[in-house]
């Protein structure tokens, strides 16, 4: 008889970080790239932002190669094998991360930003854990249509809350925009700011920082 089993191990995870670590710092981000994304890359799409940020892109826990046994060493969030344990795993890490960097950087805004399947993971983090954020940036990705969310202790009631997309995004068209919005309605999330682009499905810089000083810093 064959059975499915679990045991905890010891894994270290791998950060990249944009900017340098100081009480100074005045914007703290937590960044999950999307499924399949090179880290390295996915990082520099915050180079334009200035000294008083600091950036830190987790890496996802399972790796692998884009193109078969070569090519770039990407990441990803999870699968549907052992899916909810996946996620567990992932709100530990990224709970780790906000605690350390938190500290840190005590005075700093926090804005927390996923990309595709990074959004689904930050934001299943921050429905499990409640932490104290400033903003949330949805990026060519949405909040999950199968979380437990309860009325009176829903987090994303209390946060602004920014999806951003762009016109050619193979993922978003017409169709699934509909389904989007009926999602964000049917959470009550009324107050999402919507926000678009022409572009395909990446994190366009100069929107990014639009965004950031004409809704953030302003």
């Amino acid at each position: 008889m064959i059975k499915e089993a679990h045991i905890e191990v010891r894994k270290q995870a791998r950060l990249l970080i944009s900017g340098e670590v100081s009480s100074a710092v005045e914007y703290l981000w937590i960044a999950c790239h999307g499924y399949g994304q090179n880290v390295d890359r996915f990082v520099h799409k915050f180079k334009d932002l200035d000294e008083k940020h600091l950036v830190i892109c987790p890496e996802g826990l399972s790796r692998f190669y884009s193109e078969g046994l070569s090519g770039d060493v990407v990441a990803s969030w999870m699968t549907k094998r052992d899916r909810a344990r996946e996620i567990e795993d992932h709100s530990h890490y990224i709970q780790k991360v906000y605690e350390k960097y938190k500290a840190l950087c005590p005075n700093a805004k926090i804005i927390l930003f996923g990309f595709s399947q990074g959004t689904a993971t930050i934001c299943r983090w921050f429905n499990r854990e409640h932490p104290t954020a400033d903003q949330l940036i949805m990026w060519a990705g949405s909040i999950p249509p199968d979380l437990n969310i309860k009325a009176e202790e829903d987090p994303f009631l209390n946060i602004p809350m920014h999806f951003v997309y762009g016109t050619e995004d193979i993922y978003i068209d017409e169709k699934n925009l509909v389904k989007l919005y009926g999602l964000f309605d049917s959470y009550g999330l009324h107050h999402i700011k919507k926000h678009q682009f022409e572009g395909k499905h990446t994190v366009h810089r100069p929107t990014l920082m639009k965004l950031f000083k004409e809704e953030i810093e302003s």
